[in-house]
């Protein structure tokens, strides 16, 4: 998951907070306020001939294959890397989670699928907001702050997605 691979950035604003480094963001930054405040995005899914269980699985399991391998490509080791990085990546998410919600799923599995686009969607706006705090340059512990939302995040989709058994969006993140 990225909270795992970011977890020593946040250790490191962790230490930067309590020792009295970090503060606020540098003079002339544009960075906005930090709110740690989740609120899940409201999605429409798509309407029409639904996919069997098996077929809206496959689909989903192939974006969401997709959205682990440019994950897994990320080189998140410096607050330069993340700045420049996060932004791309979850732009690449939202596009990956606009075909998401393309899919038509079957009645069975409507009110689950329908809080999974939700619950990517709402992670996918998180990451694309740390990217945009990250590129700001402010201190890493004014927007690490933003980690354990992105954590709940990720726990959701998860636990969405193990739930209907779409096993390639379990660790998607």
């Amino acid at each position: 998951m990225l909270h795992s691979q970011l977890a020593a950035l946040a250790l490191a604003a962790t230490t930067l907070a309590a020792s009295g480094c970090g503060g606020s963001p540098k003079a002339g930054s544009t960075a906005a306020p930090i709110s740690t405040t989740a609120t899940t995005a409201t999605v429409k899914v798509a309407s029409g001939n639904p996919l069997t269980r098996a077929e809206l699985i496959a689909a989903a399991g192939a974006i969401c294959k997709r959205i682990d391998a440019r994950h897994a490509s990320l080189n998140l080791a410096t607050q330069q890397a993340i700045a420049r990085e996060i932004p791309v990546f979850a732009a690449y998410q939202k596009a990956a989670l606009a075909e998401l919600s393309k899919l038509t799923p079957p009645p069975s599995m409507a009110h689950d699928w329908k809080q999974f686009a939700a619950a990517a969607h709402t992670l996918a706006r998180d990451m694309a907001r740390f990217g945009e705090y990250a590129k700001a340059n402010p201190p890493i512990a004014t927007y690490a702050r933003i980690l354990p939302t992105i954590d709940k995040d990720e726990r959701h989709v998860s636990a969405l997605a193990k739930r209907d058994t779409i096993n390639e969006c379990e660790q998607v993140y």
